[in-house]
C-alpha cells in the first residue's frame, strides 16, 4: 500500500480540541500543498476501551484516505480512565494516479473520562463544514440516542463477521440509524454471481417456483446470503436449509421446477482459495457452467463501496429481515 512520505507529525497528552485543530493547521502551513484540503466525506472511527484495535484501524483508514478523498479521524474513548484527551497527528504527502500530491492526515484522539458520553462535542471541530460523515463502529451497533452516531450521515456496522452483534438486533438498529454493512457489500460479487446464472429466458422462468435453497458456511455468510434469496426469491423461510461446513467454504444451491421439469443452481467456494464453481442446469435441457474468482476486499474497500452507495438499500433491509426468520428457525445461527 502506498502510505505516502510522512512530512510531520505532532503529539500531546491532556491537551484540547482547539489545541489539536491548531497542531493541525500548522504542520499543513509547512508543505505547499497543505493549505488545500480535498475530500468528499469525513469518515469517524469510534473504539470502545479496547486499546489494541487502534493500530488497525488507524491502517484501515490510512489505506482509505490513500485510495479515496476523505478526511479519517480514529477517536478511542475509554469512559473508565481519568478525564482527559490525548492526541496523535501525521501529516502525509500522497502522489494519486493522476499525478498530484495531496496531503492527508492521520489523526487520533484518545478522549478518556465523562467526555467519551459527548463525542459528538470533541470530534465537530475535526469536521469539515458542508461534507457528509460516516461514523464507522468496529465490533457494535450505535446505541439508541448516542449523540456522535445519531448526527451521522452514514454509520458503517459488519454483521457478518465473527463476533457481529445479533442480526435481530441490527433489524432494530436499521430504524434508527442509516446503516450501511460491510458484509453486505462483501457479498455483492456472490449475489451478482448467483443472479447471473438465471439470466435468459430458458433459465429465468425456474425463479417462479423454487423448490429449495441450501446455503453452507460460516454463521454470517450463510444467514445473510439466505436471507437475501428468501426476500429476492419471494420464497418461505421453511424452503430455506442452513448447515456449517467442517472446512473454509461456502455454497449456495437452488432447486426449481418449471411444471414438470426440475433445474438446478449452484455456486460453490472450496477450502483452497477464492475460487467459486457455478452451474446451472435444467433436467434433459440445456446446462452451462463457469469457474470464477471471488474477490476479497479490505476493510478499506468496503468502506469506499458504502460511501459511494450512500442511499438506504432496501435490499439489504429486506435480507435482514428474512435473514431474524431464518435465524429463529435456526437456533444457533444468528
Amino acid at each position: 500500500m502506498n502510505e505516502g512520505v510522512v512530512i510531520g507529525s505532532w503529539t500531546a497528552r491532556d491537551t484540547d480540541v482547539e489545541i489539536v485543530d491548531a497542531a493541525i493547521r500548522h504542520l499543513r502551513a509547512g508543505h505547499e500543498r497543505g493549505a488545500s484540503r480535498t475530500a468528499v466525506w469525513t469518515v469517524i472511527a469510534v473504539i470502545d476501551d479496547d486499546e489494541t484495535q487502534v493500530g488497525p484501524v488507524v491502517e484501515v483508514l490510512r489505506e482509505l484516505a490513500v485510495g479515496v478523498a476523505v478526511y479519517p479521524l480514529v477517536i478511542s474513548a475509554l469512559a473508565d480512565e481519568p478525564p482527559g484527551i490525548d492526541a496523535r497527528v501525521t501529516l502525509r504527502a500522497v502522489e494519486r494516479s493522476e499525478g498530484d500530491t495531496d496531503c492527508i492526515e492521520d489523526v487520533f484522539v484518545r478522549v478518556r473520562g465523562a467526555a467519551t458520553q459527548h463525542l459528538d462535542a470533541v470530534v465537530l471541530p475535526f469536521t469539515m463544514p458542508g461534507l457528509p460523515v460516516a461514523v464507522w463502529l468496529p465490533g457494535r451497533l450505535p446505541q439508541k440516542d448516542e449523540p456522535l452516531p445519531s448526527k451521522a450521515d452514514l454509520v458503517l456496522v459488519e454483521t457478518a463477521r465473527p463476533g457481529s452483534p445479533p442480526l435481530v438486533d441490527v433489524r432494530a438498529t436499521s430504524r434508527l440509524f442509516p446503516l450501511s454493512d460491510l458484509s453486505w457489500h462483501q457479498l455483492q460479487s456472490w449475489r451478482q454471481l448467483l443472479s447471473s446464472l438465471f439470466v435468459g429466458r430458458e433459465f429465468s422462468q425456474f425463479l417462479d417456483d423454487v423448490q429449495r435453497i441450501d446455503v453452507e458456511g460460516e454463521d454470517g455468510f450463510r444467514l445473510l446470503m439466505a436471507g437475501w434469496l428468501v426476500g429476492r426469491l419471494r420464497v418461505r423461510p421453511d424452503v430455506c436449509f442452513l448447515a456449517g461446513l467442517e472446512t473454509p467454504g461456502a455454497s449456495v444451491q437452488i432447486r426449481a421446477r418449471q411444471g414438470a421439469t426440475a433445474a438446478s443452481f449452484l455456486a460453490a467456494q472450496g477450502s483452497e482459495g477464492s475460487r467459486v464453481d457455478a452451474y446451472a442446469a435444467i433436467d434433459d435441457g440445456p446446462a452451462y457452467q463457469r469457474t470464477v474468482l471471488m474477490p476479497t476486499y479490505s476493510v478499506a474497500r468496503l468502506i469506499e463501496r458504502a460511501l459511494g452507495e450512500p442511499a438506504r438499500d432496501t435490499v439489504w433491509e429486506e435480507a435482514v429481515v428474512s435473514a431474524v426468520e431464518l435465524a429463529e428457525r435456526h437456533p444457533g445461527t444468528g
